[in-house]
């Protein structure tokens, strides 16, 4: 792989799903995993998608549940940010974007917008999206959808970062540490700003919500920037 790749990385442990089972959770005929799996591999900016199995995951399962296009790479980490360092270190890739399970309706033409972000400021280290009110996206009802990261970067922030905390929030953990870090947010499209939707499929009664909204958008395509528009419509 090149020394330039921007690689896209969908973490799966018990500490970033919540259970061993949320990766079976299904939309129609598909997992979530093939789902967000499926969403990165529609990027255009992404040279390769990797799902890191964490500690506790048997990889040949996780294989069976994701496209032929997608490799599965067992860790020995049990934090988002050393799984992302075992995808790096296994790639050589130069950067990555993070996805996770919570998020099926993952866009892919905001993802590349990450991407084609960061590569632009080559002092960047992390990119990630804001709303109108410069609050990072983090902090709305939505969550965040992806985060991009230079891989430099994040070997800097293993060093500095605490156990266990904040190892699974990239943007609070760059934050801590303004003078080390250049952090940039890009501001979400207009249509997410109502607030009146929340696309994190993180517990069940919203996983249902979920299961609605993607039989509805199905088959034109169920990516959250569809939905937003639709609904603020």
């Amino acid at each position: 792989m090149s020394m330039t790749a921007t690689i896209g990385v969908i973490c799966v442990s018990p500490d970033s799903c919540h259970s061993n089972k949320k990766h079976h959770w299904r939309f129609g005929s598909r997992s979530l995993l093939e789902l967000v799996a499926r969403r990165l591999t529609d990027c255009q900016q992404l040279d390769e998608i990797l799902v890191v199995a964490g500690p506790g995951f048997e990889r040949s399962r996780l294989a069976d549940a994701v496209p032929p296009d997608v490799t599965v790479h067992g860790s020995d980490r049990l934090d988002t940010l050393g799984q992302l360092l075992s995808a790096i270190e296994a790639t050589g890739a130069a950067a990555v974007v993070k996805a996770d399970l919570e998020h099926p309706f993952i866009d892919p033409i905001l993802v590349d917008r990450l991407v084609t972000t960061g590569r632009a400021d080559a002092d960047c280290d992390y990119v990630g999206f804001r709303l109108e009110d410069d609050r990072p996206m983090s902090d709305s009802p939505f969550s965040t959808f992806a985060e991009w990261c230079r891989a430099d970067a994040l070997r800097r922030a293993d060093r500095l970062a605490p156990q266990p905390e904040p190892r699974h929030d990239l943007a609070r953990l760059m934050g801590l540490h303004p003078q080390k870090f250049k952090l940039r947010f890009v501001p979400v499209p207009a249509a997410f700003e109502s607030g009146k939707l929340q696309l994190a499929a993180d517990e069940h009664d919203v996983w249902e919500q979920a299961q609605t909204i993607y039989d509805w958008l199905h088959p034109q395509g169920a990516n959250g920037r569809a939905l937003a528009n639709a609904w603020s419509g």
